[in-house]
């Protein structure tokens, strides 16, 4: 995580001062127009189609045993495909349609985000430890409590944030 994390300050730094003030929300859209800058932006495009489904392969897996029962057992593995296949299209089609994804974006952030990284840990770990740690006053029910009033603030002012910068997008000015 580290390299990834150096690689992408080193990547967005290049790119700033190379930019500056003009830098564009994507990549691609700061190089000059090309041959070699336009198929650069080609190999990008299909590297996200051939990189993109592999990402929805633990989504897929999480959901299709609630929905394998659907199929039968000779359809096992076109029904799996299906799914995942009807995921990845719906997921590419919602940001084909959406004519300003990075506030939709953020808004997902804003909640998944704080659910599955605030949220999700502190009352997992209050299910698991409960019978050791349901003393009164507790150092991990503190420091749930904190965790827990982190995650409402951060989960409100994101979603508010969000949800104005979704209204700006699509406000038409006049």
């Amino acid at each position: 995580r580290l390299r990834t994390r150096q690689s992408c300050r080193l990547q967005g730094s290049i790119g700033y001062i190379r930019f500056g003030d003009d830098v564009q929300g994507l990549i691609t859209l700061n190089l000059p127009q090309d041959v070699l800058s336009e198929s650069v932006k080609v190999l990008v495009a299909l590297s996200i189609l051939f990189t993109y489904p592999l990402q929805l392969t633990a989504t897929v897996d999480v959901f299709w045993p609630m929905l394998r029962h659907h199929f039968s057992e000779k359809n096992q593995d076109r029904g799996y495909y299906l799914v995942r296949g009807t995921l990845i299209l719906g997921t590419v089609l919602i940001a084909i349609s959406l004519p300003h994804l990075a506030p939709m974006v953020s808004l997902v952030g804003a909640v998944g985000f704080n659910g599955v990284g605030l949220m999700l840990p502190t009352v997992t770990e209050l299910a698991t430890y409960w019978d050791q740690i349901s003393k009164p006053c507790g150092f991990t029910i503190i420091k749930a409590t904190a965790i827990l009033i982190v995650w409402v603030f951060a989960t409100i002012t994101g979603t508010i944030t969000s949800v104005n910068s979704i209204i700006d997008a699509f406000t038409i000015k006049v």
